[in-house]
């Protein structure tokens, strides 16, 4: 009869051979997966503003609606298609979440760049404006941290 080795690993697996996943962490992707697509209506409600949602608006902010960049636009894009990729890969343990978070962060740091610094968001919005590009740039940044931290432990491959 052979001894058995009763040094307990660090990580515990579960029956899939993966690293056993805190249950916070499928609570926080299911918030983060909800945030995206919530963020994913806004940028279908943008992208297809009508002329008469357009027609509501004060002249300013048609205006600016009017003449974001299409660079801008495919930065949004991927910002948004990249974070709520990269979430459904976090909950279906797949390592490409970490690629799919760069690509969201980069879309948000190139879109923020033209909303902030390159258009007149701030004139147009007022400063109050400023509250989502930098809450959506922190989420960028804490999702991408989050999927590293998450491929450093196993919990996705």
């Amino acid at each position: 009869m052979e001894k058995e080795n009763s040094t307990a690993t660090a990580v515990s697996e579960d029956n899939s051979g993966f690293p056993t996943i805190p249950n916070w962490y499928i609570i926080a992707m299911v918030f983060a997966l909800v945030w995206n697509l919530m963020v994913v209506m806004a940028f279908v409600d943008q992208m297809m503003m009508s002329a008469e949602a357009l027609e509501r608006l004060t002249p300013e902010q048609r205006n600016y609606f009017e003449n974001i960049p299409m660079l801008a636009n495919i930065a949004f894009a991927f910002a948004v298609f990249g974070g709520t990729l990269g979430c459904a890969s976090m909950l279906i343990k797949k390592g490409l979440a970490v690629t799919f978070f760069k690509l969201s962060l980069g879309g948000v740091v190139v879109q923020m760049l033209y909303a902030v610094v390159l258009s007149n968001s701030i004139e147009v919005f007022g400063p109050s404006s400023l509250a989502m590009p930098i809450m959506v740039t922190l989420i960028a940044i804490v999702l991408l941290s989050f999927s590293l931290k998450a491929k450093r432990c196993g919990w996705i491959n």
